[in-house]
């Protein structure tokens, strides 16, 4: 008889990603285009009353107002922005867990349909309903708070405002001329500027999230003991990610690290995705019948006992 479980194949740790992304993607530049709007209405006030005789002293008071609508639009984008991530970071490590539900599903199903097997699955479904706890729990231990990651891009994107200004002004241009030019950091058709940074932090949170989730539900799974890192195809040029991708300290291949030590993303906008290892069948049951999980059942049998969400202590990894 066929069974209906399969192991996850090694690009459905990508494409799981890659659908939150592409959705997070189309928010940002919604985002933007309503900031746009929103801009160009601003500035039109501001500048409406420009003469062409104007004083030094107004047009640095045009340029001041001109200044505050753009922080406030930004600041007011930004929250915003740490919302969505908020929501698609939990959505991308729930993904993760999915398929770390489907490999776990795949293995226990070669137990056939023996009590043990019944059992083990039962309590990996009970804990199904603590994902978004788990996640969270263990998203906390390597990153940092997404508020002050949300800060920081404020006050980048800030001070190049205000180096920006500092230029026109030293070159004699108006508002009006500094009003067109700053629009245009907003449009998500512009290379760089507001776009590149809301999507860096954002494509940058939302995979460390999938990574990290993907690397902790595999630490108390006995039968997962590595995980393999996989190069992403968006690379232009080599870099640390290679070497990860190449590297053979384990024994069992290239990329391949101990579950506990596991590299954490190295760089912004890395695609690259890690994959679990799991020991060979015969391996499993041999284990499984000399009484090497039965720590690891007893603990889940007790956690399914207790018949409500149990947040487990995050363990900490060397390299995570």
């Amino acid at each position: 008889m066929t069974s209906p479980f399969r192991p996850p194949a090694p690009g459905e740790w990508i494409r799981a990603y890659a659908q939150v992304q592409i959705a997070t993607d189309q928010q940002i530049v919604s985002m933007l285009s309503d900031a746009v709007d929103a801009l160009r209405k601003d500035m039109f006030r501001i500048i409406s009353k420009q003469t062409m005789t104007m004083s030094d002293k107004l047009r640095y008071q045009q340029m001041a107002m001109v200044r505050k609508a753009l922080l406030e639009e930004q600041s007011k984008l930004l929250r915003k922005l740490g919302r969505v991530v908020e929501s698609r970071r939990l959505e991308a490590a729930a993904r993760a867990i999915q398929l770390g539900n489907q490999l776990d599903a795949y293995v226990l199903d070669r137990l056939g349909r023996s009590a043990l097997a019944r059992e083990i699955s039962a309590n990996l479904q009970f804990g199904l309903g603590r994902t978004t706890e788990v996640a969270l729990a263990r998203m906390d231990l390597s990153y940092t708070e997404l508020s002050q990651r949300i800060y920081k891009t404020d006050v980048w994107l800030g001070s190049r405002i205000d180096k920006r200004i500092s230029s026109l002004l030293a070159q004699g241009k108006t508002a009006k001329e500094f009003a067109a030019e700053a629009v245009d950091w907003f449009n998500p058709n512009t290379p760089g500027g507001v776009r590149y940074a809301a999507m860096r932090l954002a494509r940058s949170e939302i995979n460390n999230a999938f990574h990290a989730v993907a690397v902790q539900q595999v630490q108390e799974k006995p039968w997962i003991h590595a995980m393999q890192w996989h190069l992403s195809s968006s690379h232009p040029k080599a870099d640390i990610c290679d070497d990860y991708a190449h590297e053979d300290k384990f024994d069992e291949g290239a990329g391949v690290f101990p579950k506990a030590d596991v590299p954490r993303k190295p760089h912004p906008h890395c695609y690259c995705y890690v994959v679990p290892v799991q020991i060979d069948e015969d391996e499993f049951l041999d284990r499984l019948v000399n009484g090497d999980y039965d720590k690891w059942i007893d603990e889940q049998r007790a956690i399914a006992m207790q018949k409500q969400p149990v947040v487990p202590t995050p363990k900490r990894v060397s390299r995570l």
